[in-house]
């Protein structure tokens, strides 16, 4: 029973998602003849700045498990590694 509702919960958000993205993209400059590409820019600046940020909690997250792997292989060293 949990399964199906997590199935349906991401179905129903997906849902609410392409139902809002339908009214931000309709009517737009280019009907009127100007298509200025603002929105494409704001598209893949949204992009960029989300895989950036997935990129850097990557990183982080790839650091913090080598440092706690290097604090469990040595306890003596763990202030070395945390830096006090």
């Amino acid at each position: 029973m949990k399964r199906i509702f997590q199935i349906l919960s991401a179905l129903a958000t997906l849902l609410v998602v392409f139902g809002f993205s339908s009214t931000a993209f309709a009517q737009g400059a280019d009907a009127r003849g100007l298509d200025t590409g603002h929105g494409q820019i704001a598209l893949a600046a949204g992009l960029a700045i989300g895989i950036a940020a997935l990129g850097g909690g990557i990183g982080q997250g790839r650091a913090a498990a080598a440092a706690l792997d290097g604090i469990a292989r040595n306890p003596g060293a763990s202030g070395q590694i945390r830096g006090r």
